[in-house]
């Protein structure tokens, strides 16, 4: 969204302005609670349950192979979730899909308080996973969507603020409750959930592109301050022109080919199927934010160790008997939260791409000395578990900072409102179909690679990422929706004009049309 500058010259209103975006981007922090809570609960869940350290207080106990499966099948269910929350977004609002996230994420969490086998927890991981994604699918289109240029960057603070919020809340618990106390307190958190969320409103682009004009006006009101209607009248007619421009999407794209190729009855034809079924997949400004998005999920999930996350305490228990497993992952949670404290206050002089390329580089560097301290425990029998602390706080504190949220970030800014909607339920969709595959295929990694040397492994390909989203990746902080899309539009058009050429030269109908 635009900028505030023009809405109303009263240092008072816009106080209220950021307050009022404060709230809204409130919600993206419980939905993240939540998510990263049912996470952590799935980590103890597996240290607690896995039959090499069953203490006789348990009626039932799991395997690697079932413990795989609870992990993974999550991560499988966010792939349909993802799907459902892409259409739902676009058909029913991004608040309204946020909302429906608490009723499967509280039933997944009152089931795993009830099991009693591995079938009990693999259907409560699978209602946890589709009410996940609902949440998070959402968030960064709902942020991006309900705060300006000049603060969204830092409004996507709340994102990690809440994620590390929450597994800091769990992991403390840890230490003083049994995991099924533990589910039965995460079954009330998303209806809690629930009540913050019906008090914020919809965004006003995506009620704009549905023609709900006065709903619109109404909520961006109501971002910007609690204002009269007349204040935000400039930002509001800023807002129409948009989304107006956005609905031409794609119908411009033989505007820029030679007059002689096509004739003008199929030039009409391509410009109304332009974006019929599944051919927006095709389109250059799909598939160019699509490669970027999709790279940078797969690189904060080995960064991030999103991928270890469910076997994390039973991994650290391998290093100590006695080692607080619990503690070591609360202590680095805060770091988590202390990251995204960074994040909000350096991120809009940094940028965005500074901010990957050193803490994706610092992630990549722990990842390789946590390598090298398994590799001396393993041949040396090395142990000192303050290192560990070290290495993991850091790890979640650059994880808070920008690892985590930056895939959802970006997600959230590089699409066109257009496709916005659906393009981040592709997007997440793919991410959810390798985070999937790489959590259910975690074990058998480690016994091919062993433990230090697969950790060597995350560390080259983390740094491999990081030269190619340096590049790739354009700079989005302090700048508007519109710019942001600009910039791939625009890239497509100094292609076609560069590539064009009939028997040598352009055509003079076309050099007209492009001055």
């Amino acid at each position: 969204m635009d900028n505030m500058e023009g809405l109303s010259p009263h240092k008072d209103n816009k106080f209220r302005s950021l307050i009022t975006q404060v709230l809204a981007a409130l919600s993206s922090a419980v939905i993240m609670f939540n998510l990263a809570e049912t996470n952590a609960l799935m980590s103890v869940v597996n240290s607690k349950l896995k039959i090499n350290k069953a203490n006789g207080t348990e009626t039932f106990f799991i395997t690697d192979e079932e413990s795989s499966w609870y992990s993974s099948l999550h991560s499988l269910m966010h792939i349909a979730g993802s799907l459902l929350a892409g259409y739902l977004q676009e058909r029913c609002g991004r608040k309204k899909t946020m909302l429906l996230s608490s009723v499967p994420q509280a039933a997944g969490c009152y089931l795993l308080y009830c099991s009693s086998s591995p079938m009990h927890l693999y259907l409560s991981s699978i209602l946890v996973g589709v009410g996940a994604a609902l949440g998070e699918v959402p968030v960064a289109t709902y942020i991006s969507e309900t705060a300006s240029s000049k603060f969204r960057g830092r409004l996507f603070f709340f994102t990690k603020f809440g994620y590390g919020l929450g597994a800091l809340f769990l992991f403390f618990l840890d230490s003083y409750l049994n995991w099924r106390t533990l589910a039965l307190i995460s079954t009330i958190c998303p209806l809690l959930a629930t009540c913050y969320l019906l008090l914020i409103p919809e965004t006003p682009l995506w009620l704009l592109s549905k023609g709900r004009h006065q709903d619109a006006l109404e909520s961006l009101s109501w971002l910007r301050g609690w204002v009269p209607t007349n204040l935000v009248s400039e930002e509001f007619s800023k807002l129409q022109q948009y989304i107006k421009d956005s609905k031409k999407l794609g119908k411009s794209k033989t505007k820029y080919l030679p007059v002689s190729t096509i004739s003008d009855e199929e030039k009409v034809t391509r410009k109304n199927k332009s974006w019929s079924g599944f051919k927006i997949l095709l389109t250059h400004e799909f598939l160019q934010p699509y490669k970027i998005v999709t790279a940078t999920f797969f690189l904060s999930y080995i960064l991030s160790l999103k991928i270890v996350k469910p076997y994390l305490i039973v991994v650290l228990n391998r290093f100590e008997k006695d080692i607080k497993s619990s503690r070591i992952l609360a202590i680095s949670s805060f770091g988590q939260i202390l990251g995204a404290v960074t994040m909000l206050l350096t991120i809009n002089t940094i940028g965005k791409r500074k901010l990957i390329f050193w803490t994706f580089s610092g992630s990549s560097i722990c990842l390789a000395l946590f390598g090298l301290y398994a590799l001396l425990h393993n041949t040396y029998g090395f142990q000192q578990s303050w290192i560990l602390y070290v290495i993991f706080t850091l790890i979640y504190y650059l994880t808070g900072y920008a690892i985590g949220g930056m895939p959802w970030y970006i997600c959230g800014e590089l699409y066109p409102q257009k496709i916005r909607g659906m393009a981040s339920g592709i997007s997440a969709t793919t991410g959810y179909l390798m985070i999937f595959v790489l959590v259910k295929t975690y074990f058998k990694m480690e016994a091919l690679f062993d433990l230090p040397y697969l950790f060597f492994f995350y560390a080259i390909i983390g740094s491999l990422g990081t030269v190619y989203l340096y590049f790739a990746l354009p700079e989005t902080e302090n700048k508007s929706l519109e710019e942001i899309e600009k910039v791939f539009k625009n890239k497509k058009k100094s292609s076609i004009i560069k590539n064009e050429l009939v028997d040598g030269k352009m055509q003079k109908s076309f050099l007209n049309g492009n001055k």
